[in-house]
């Protein structure tokens, strides 16, 4: 019963969602009309009329005739005669065995009464454990619900257009010259529209803030934010110290460059540098305090949320001219170590705001490599700390913590996007509208609420220890629980050992194995199976099948 008007009501909100408000009102109106119609009219007057057709035909005719009740008289009191006749004759046979029957009372068997007492036991919990699964079986349904609302579907066809059309050929950037191609080439005709479908030019400046697909339009103005290093951040061999005379190392928090500068990297004079710092020029570090920007973690380091800035314009030919005049000012030159494009669009048809990150790291051997990044938004007190070396207690402390987080961060992200979209009214699409921190807190939340349902999920095994299956097979892990944690340790140095093997042969060749992360992440796929014989064997013909077989 208590299931079905928990999914009975839940289908019901599904489709008063599914309706809208005016549609759900109208409905809601309606069934209470019918209801009470029903109780108070309807019902009493059915019941009325029943009770009237049953009393006129059910009805018991009355006697008239008197001689019709005296016969009746004269056979009931012939009949209470022979009844008490044999009432008296069979009193002494009755007492006779009811002092029979009572010789025989015995107390009840006591091994019968412990079973009997017991399998009521058992009823009982039972009962308790089908209403704790019906309960946390709601809790769950509810997790989902929330946890699979907020990816919408369409999310995926956005971000694989977004990444096909407007991203094409990043990953083929190599250079500074062509990430300056790249964006003259492949992004500018793609982020803006020129012309209609009828190859007409568009002269309406709200269709200017289209995407070249007509679908898609951006949402503020892009950003590109340069991350640099400072000279001299690396040792040059003495020998070579009159041919070089200036090292550039990897990025890293302590030789980022974050000094003002003059066009061509020219260093100011002392009286010009303070009043360099408040401008909003390409050549002067913004903190990212000031651009509202958390940390990010790219494939070589993880960047600050400031950098050097050039914002874009809304029309086609003024970016442009932005964008030649930072290439002629050297804006990127060896001491770039990554560059980050930052915009936002958003597709009316998806109801869905993307936020695009691509993030160019150029090596300090000189090559670079890509990442793209494409975000969908839709709009314990008494037993203290022994409390915690129960399991399951453990597990539902953080499972609760989980989902405190996921109250906190679903508020916060919601706080954050009104700020966002008040920016976006009060900008007018002049500047640049920062939605990178509602995607970071989007793909927080969800996260976190992967991290409760995968909770939730495990929970339901505690629910099902009255099976005995279940229960020996909890029991079994926990005999076992020591066995097992000896094995982890020597499994871990084994793993140890061939992850420093695989970083030390294969980390100069291949990709999978370029640090020790990505080499322990490529061993966990090797136990699986996982793994690309051609391309160790090629890596190193020699060691890469002692490796494999080993």
């Amino acid at each position: 019963c208590f299931l079905s008007i928990v999914v009975s009501g839940f289908f019901t909100i599904l489709y008063s969602m599914e309706w809208g408000r005016d549609k759900s009102n109208q409905w809601l109106t309606t069934f209470l009309l019918s209801f009470f119609q029903s109780v108070i009219v309807v019902q009493p007057l059915k019941v009325l009329l029943l009770v009237a057709f049953l009393a006129c035909v059910l009805k018991k005719p009355e006697l008239d005739d008197d001689d019709a009740k005296e016969d009746i008289n004269q056979v009931l009191a012939e009949k209470d005669n022979n009844e008490r006749k044999r009432d008296v004759a069979s009193l002494s046979q009755i007492m006779l065995q009811r002092q029979y029957d009572k010789s025989e009372f015995q107390a009840p068997d006591p091994e019968q009464l412990a079973k009997a007492r017991n399998d009521r036991l058992m009823e009982i919990k039972m009962e308790a454990v089908l209403k704790d699964i019906a309960l946390y079986t709601f809790f769950v349904v509810v997790i989902f619900f929330l946890s699979y609302q907020q990816r919408d579907p369409q999310s995926y066809y956005l971000s694989n257009h977004i990444k096909n059309t407007m991203l094409d050929k990043h990953a083929d950037i190599k250079t500074v010259n062509d990430y300056w191609k790249w964006l003259d080439e492949t992004l500018l005709p793609s982020l803006y529209a020129v012309n209609y479908a009828n190859e007409q030019e568009i002269e309406n400046w709200q269709d200017t803030a289209c995407a070249s697909d007509l679908d898609n339009r951006r949402v503020g103005v892009a950003r590109l934010r340069q991350m640099r290093v400072k000279n001299d951040t690396c040792t040059i061999l003495p020998q070579l110290t009159t041919v070089i005379h200036h090292c550039r190392g990897d990025y890293s928090w302590t030789n980022d460059d974050t000094k003002p500068y003059l066009p061509y990297w020219v260093v100011p004079p002392k009286n010009v540098t303070e009043s360099l710092k408040d401008k909003d020029d390409p050549f002067v570090y913004q903190s990212s305090v000031k651009l509202k920007n958390a940390p990010y973690v790219g494939t070589l380091a993880t960047y600050k949320g400031g950098g050097y800035v050039i914002l874009t314009k809304r029309q086609f030919c003024r970016t442009k001219a932005v964008l030649d005049k930072a290439k002629e000012n050297n804006w990127l030159d060896l001491n770039t170590r990554a560059i980050f494009l930052e915009y936002t669009v958003y597709n009316p048809n998806s109801n869905l705001f993307a936020s695009v990150t691509a993030l160019t790291e150029f090596l300090t051997t000189g090559s670079a490599t890509s990442r793209l990044d494409v975000k969908c938004v839709k709009k314990v007190k008494n037993e203290r700390a022994a409390y915690f070396q129960d399991f399951w207690r453990l597990l539902e402390f953080v499972l609760v913590c989980f989902a405190v987080a996921c109250i906190v961060l679903y508020i916060l992200k919601h706080v954050i996007t009104k700020v966002a979209m008040r920016a976006l009214k009060n900008r007018k699409s002049d500047g640049f509208v920062n939605f990178n921190t509602v995607a970071l807190y989007d793909e927080v939340y969800g996260y976190l609420m992967a991290a409760v349902v995968f909770l939730a999920t495990i929970q339901f095994l505690k629910l099902l220890q009255f099976n005995k299956k279940m229960g020996m097979l909890g029991a079994t892990v926990q005999v076992a629980a020591m066995d097992l944690r000896n094995f982890s340790i020597i499994f871990f140095l084994y793993f140890l050992a061939f992850t420093c093997t695989a970083y030390l042969l294969f980390g100069s060749s291949l990709q999978s194995y370029q640090n020790f992360v990505t080499s322990a992440e490529s061993m966990f796929a090797f136990a699986l199976g996982s793994f690309d014989y051609g391309e160790l064997t090629t890596a190193q013909p020699l060691w890469g099948p002692v490796f494999i077989f080993g």
